[in-house]
């Protein structure tokens, strides 16, 4: 059987390498992280605000972590609650994730002020009727003391989207290198990427727009599957039934509004960026002739050059 190769965890160049071919850039010659040259030093940017984004506003399975949290006995006097250390990786927490390893029951938090000032009360009169957590501060959270040493969970998502080439086992929240292997989709990574590019530049962007959410969407909707309508009756409503339609059945689709009044003129956009350009003369190009991605017509022998790249013009056949 043949070997199939898939790509799980892109490099860094390899999305920075394909985003700049499908917008008809120059590929890098040499590496993107830590170049002289501000396209790059722009697209190397924008792809790590791409992936800090992609963390903080939506959950994405494989960056979902376990933390186990022990707490020793406290002896006596017992204190209300300990501050504990969140991990390292740490960007936010999961609701209703705490479990109670020893016990085998829920965990409440994270607590509101009242929630926990009640619990408090109740702790200081020898009662402990639930175990409690809440935000201490940005590297820690407090955990209600329990009567004697327990074991916890909790589940939170972590900011390690960036694994190193080398040492495999580091993550990191931010890429440093070309080699650095990214742990998200490599087609949304480029649409993503293509997309914040072009809007930072000024340029129109609806169809990058919808390309990059419509990757994205559709690859949360397959890690995350979908709620499957239940219409039959339990002891809860069910999501659809006799018990949420409107009295008077549903009506008939009203006629089509009135077209609007058109809008104002928008501003002007700003200066595109410098096109490529097409040259002639008599005899090959002199090397410090024109720039990367211009060409060159030798009007004598009829001779095509070009693009030309990395400084370097080639013969590609005649006019």
């Amino acid at each position: 059987m043949a070997t199939q190769a898939f790509v799980r965890q892109p490099k860094a160049y390899d999305v920075v390498s394909a985003a700049c071919i499908q917008q008809g850039l120059p590929p890098p010659q040499g590496a993107v992280f830590g170049s002289d040259d501000i396209t790059f030093q722009q697209m190397a940017a924008t792809l790590n605000l791409l992936g800090m984004e992609l963390i903080g506003d939506w959950v994405w399975p494989q960056f979902v972590r376990t933390v186990d949290i022990v707490i020793p006995d406290p002896g006596q006097p017992r204190p209300d609650s300990l501050l504990v250390d969140m991990p390292a990786d740490f960007d936010r927490w999961i609701d209703d994730t705490g479990w109670n390893k020893d016990s085998r029951g829920a965990m409440s938090g994270p607590a509101g002020e009242q929630s926990w000032q009640t619990l408090k009360q109740f702790l200081g009169n020898g009662i402990l009727l639930a175990i409690m957590w809440r935000a201490a501060n940005e590297t820690q959270f407090e955990v209600m003391t329990p009567n004697v040493g327990q074991t916890f969970s909790l589940r939170y998502v972590s900011r390690g989207w960036v694994r190193d080439d080398v040492d495999m086992i580091a993550y990191r929240d931010h890429v440093e290198k070309d080699s650095d292997h990214l742990y998200f989709d490599q087609r949304l990574l480029e649409l993503g990427l293509i997309y914040k590019f072009r809007e930072r530049k000024g340029f129109e962007v609806t169809a990058e727009k919808r390309d990059y959410e419509y990757r994205r969407d559709r690859l949360l909707g397959a890690l995350r599957g979908g709620t499957t309508l239940d219409l039959v009756r339990r002891r809860t409503e069910p999501l659809i039934g006799i018990g949420n339609v409107p009295a008077g059945g549903y009506g008939q689709q009203g006629p089509a509004g009135p077209t609007g009044m058109a809008g104002p003129v928008g501003a002007t956009g700003p200066m595109g960026p410098m096109g490529y350009a097409v040259l002639h003369g008599h005899g090959p190009p002199a090397a410090d002739l024109g720039r990367d991605g211009d060409f060159y017509i030798d009007e004598d022998a009829w001779d095509i050059y070009g693009p030309k790249t990395a400084g370097v013009w080639r013969r590609q056949g005649k006019a």
